[in-house]
């Protein structure tokens, strides 16, 4: 989609009511990165940004520099950011393990001057995420829920701590609160499909 465009979108958005918190996904370029922080303008809603640059499965969705680009553009801007294991080994350079998920959290928490929500998701064993505010962690562990119905589960959990955040509840809170909503949309998946299909959202108030 043409930056303008985006730009165009979201200042309509902002000019129509209050907006409290803005959440990222996919991007797709930088440009389009530069476009946002344009239509925010000197509006400061708090900004959740859930990277998108590395897919579930692995694949790049953005190009190493630009990636980088996106990462020095918005991030110090952020309320929160939410990369997978997959992301943050693209952004540190090295790719974390079960012993090393508070330090790859904290190292980009420091770097980029925002809280971090590590997602564990891919590491072996039980899942666990690291929330990083500086150098104060705070670890989440679940049981893994057995499924291939995983389909958005990034832009799921961000979706939700942003509309947390923006019910003025905090960061500590709004992530406990999404953790619990995700692990109820998971195992209430529908089972639509073949593939890694849709959870259950309208089951998980």
């Amino acid at each position: 989609m043409p930056p303008a465009v985006v730009e165009a979108q979201v200042k309509a958005v902002l000019a129509d009511f209050p907006v409290a918190v803005v959440k990222t996904g996919a991007l797709g370029s930088l440009a389009i990165g530069q476009a946002l922080l344009s239509a925010l303008g000197a509006q400061r809603p708090k900004l959740v940004i859930d990277p998108v640059m590395v897919s579930t499965s692995g694949r790049p969705l953005l190009a190493a520099a630009d990636a980088h680009a996106v990462a020095e553009l918005l991030f110090p801007r952020a309320a929160l950011v939410t990369p997978n294991l997959d992301e943050a080994a693209l952004l540190l350079g090295w790719r974390s393990s079960h012993d090393s998920f508070c330090q790859a959290a904290t190292e980009l928490s420091a770097r980029y001057g925002c809280a971090v929500l590590l997602k564990g998701g891919h590491l072996e064993g039980d899942p666990m995420d690291v929330l990083a505010e500086g150098s104060r962690t705070t670890t989440f562990r679940s049981e893994r829920v057995e499924t291939r119905h995983t389909h958005g589960t990034g832009c799921v959990l961000a979706s939700a701590i942003a509309s947390n955040l923006a019910l003025g509840r905090d960061l500590t809170e709004s992530v406990i609160r999404s953790r619990a909503f995700l692990m109820r949309a998971l195992r209430g998946a529908p089972g639509l499909g073949s593939g890694h299909g849709p959870m259950d959202l309208l089951a998980a108030p």
